[in-house]
């Protein structure tokens, strides 16, 4: 077999398992007490990206992430000193720089006169259902927050409220050469900015106000393009990549306005003050589990047509730490900076009924895409 090496003599089940194992879906192994691999499946092949040789005696190791390597041993170290069975969790990293996460359960294996000579184990791989599960969590988390932020700005907007009528009948009373007129014009100007703040949380939660009309993007964008070239500096090229007719999608002008004056502003930001590009596209995208599989936050879609609004930048991009808190309210990498943007897009585009992505790798920019459905398609 050739993904067998070299090891002592077996018994005749311990051929047999081979045997058997070179067809298993799942990744088998046998190890001995020490850890060395003395057999791998071609099924463990595949999910490690390795190859039988390369795997042998102490070889797998390499493929274990170096955050996961010493709790890998340690526990191994451990079930073997009491011979019970050992579990993990891991993170694999291959060759190419994937990531997958993997579950291994390993049984002792004994020989006549009960004595452990080795482990006999299972590979699986589990990363689309982690990945699943973590985005499931994610998104839940968000929208507990979504319903505290809502709460809180419809509390705090009906005190403002109070504070600008007051404002505005002190203002009627004072003399117009009072001094405490310009303290009166201060107070409903950080008013009204605070009033600014509660409209985002509310956009955030998915609870801000929302007049809907099908709309033809490309045309939407085009007169909407002067405005967002006002955001960037003279070095960054603002480009627009439009077909000439789109499905029309039902949104609300004020907000989508206000979640891509968001996005270009993040965009200016990563590029910062080096040349770069932002460029701003429109495309046409049927729904598909795999297509939208990847979506860092969505909510649950209904199949039909989509269109995919896609703000992407040339600027510094994200790791995965920022990625994974990209839409966390209050989360942001810039000083001073409160973290409303992306969190309101997202509230914004959940109130649509959309979906938004984000790609990003550190050095390569990054593309934010919205997904919003075609106008008039039946929801089931």
């Amino acid at each position: 077999m050739d993904n067998e090496v070299e090891r002592p003599a077996d018994s005749a089940g311990a051929r047999k398992f081979d045997s058997l194992a070179e067809y298993a879906p799942v990744g088998l192994y046998r190890a001995d007490t020490g850890g060395r691999c003395l057999y791998v499946n071609p099924s463990w092949c595949r999910i490690a990206g390795m190859s039988a040789t390369q795997a042998a005696g102490e070889g797998w190791l390499d493929v274990i992430d170096p955050r996961d390597r010493e709790r890998a041993t340690h526990e191994w170290r451990r079930a073997v000193a009491r011979a019970q069975a050992y579990r993990a969790e891991l993170r694999l990293r291959l060759p190419d720089g994937t990531i997958r996460r993997v579950e291994t359960h390993a049984e002792p294996e004994r020989d006549a006169e009960g004595r452990l000579i080795g482990y006999v184990g299972v590979t699986t791989d589990v990363t689309e259902q982690r990945r699943a599960q973590e985005l499931r969590q994610h998104t839940q988390r968000l929208q507990s927050l979504g319903v505290l932020a809502g709460g809180l700005a419809h509390d705090f907007n009906n005190l403002l409220v109070g504070i600008l009528g007051n404002a505005g009948l002190a203002l009627l009373d004072l003399p117009d050469d009072s001094p405490a007129r310009s303290c009166m014009h201060e107070v409903e100007r950080t008013a009204q900015r605070a009033a600014g703040l509660c409209r985002e949380l509310l956009n955030y939660a998915g609870q801000g106000r929302m007049s809907m009309t099908p709309t033809d993007l490309s045309a939407f964008l085009g007169e909407l393009a002067p405005a967002l070239r006002k955001l960037v500096s003279d070095k960054v090229e603002l480009k627009l990549d439009l077909p000439a007719t789109l499905a029309p999608v039902a949104l609300d002008a004020t907000h989508i306005e206000q979640a891509l004056i968001h996005l270009t502003r993040n965009a200016a930001d990563a590029i910062g003050e080096e040349p770069g590009t932002i460029t701003v596209s429109l495309r046409k995208s049927p729904y598909d589990d795999a297509r939208f599989a990847g979506a860092r936050l969505s909510r649950e879609l209904h199949p039909g047509e989509y269109v995919c609004l896609s703000v992407t930048d040339t600027g510094c991009g994200m790791d995965e730490e920022t990625l994974d808190r990209v839409f966390d309210p209050f989360f942001s990498t810039k000083f001073p900076g409160r973290g409303l943007g992306l969190a309101a897009t997202f509230g914004i585009v959940h109130a649509h009924c959309g979906a938004i992505e984000v790609e990003s790798e550190p050095g390569a920019g990054t593309t934010v895409r919205i997904c919003l459905p075609v106008h008039g398609q039946g929801r089931g």
